[in-house]
């Protein structure tokens, strides 16, 4: 009986500790630098490394969306986590308005796919699809 119950009492440990892992590493999600473009930027070109960059405003639904759906999918976030160097800008924050000089978003949500040097190689405004992120990360990233 005592075997069983240790038993038992071990299968669920594992099982929550393997549970919890799993919604650990789904809601990490790509991992951004905020609203520090230049360290992004210095990163990259070191790692000779393309940047995904995404622009944000704390008051945006779709931003919100996006938060929520896109920047968690799985497949996006692994490869732009392995591939790509990731920034994120709120669009008010400090420095925002230099970076947004450089790489204007009109709206928000906004993408930019950047080689390591910086200069655009793709742009998406609005939502956007994890597919349709990926598709364009995997033509400069590989």
């Amino acid at each position: 009986m005592k075997k069983n119950i240790i038993f038992t009492c071990c299968a669920l440990i594992i099982l929550f500790v393997a549970c919890k892992r799993e919604l650990v590493d789904a809601a990490q999600g790509i991992m951004l630098t905020e609203n520090n473009f230049a360290a992004v930027a210095a990163k990259a070109k070191a790692e000779n490394k393309p940047i995904f960059l995404y622009i944000w405003w704390t008051e945006c639904s779709a931003c919100a969306d996006t938060k929520a759906k896109v920047l968690v999918d799985k497949e996006l976030s692994t490869y732009l986590n392995e591939k790509f160097v990731n920034a994120s800008q709120e669009y008010h924050a400090s420095g925002a308005a230099e970076l947004l000089k450089k790489y204007p978003a009109p709206v928000t949500p906004y993408f930019f796919i950047l080689n390591p040097d910086g200069t655009v190689v793709q742009s998406f405004r609005g939502y956007q699809k994890p597919a349709v992120l990926l598709k364009a990360a995997k033509a400069v990233g590989n």
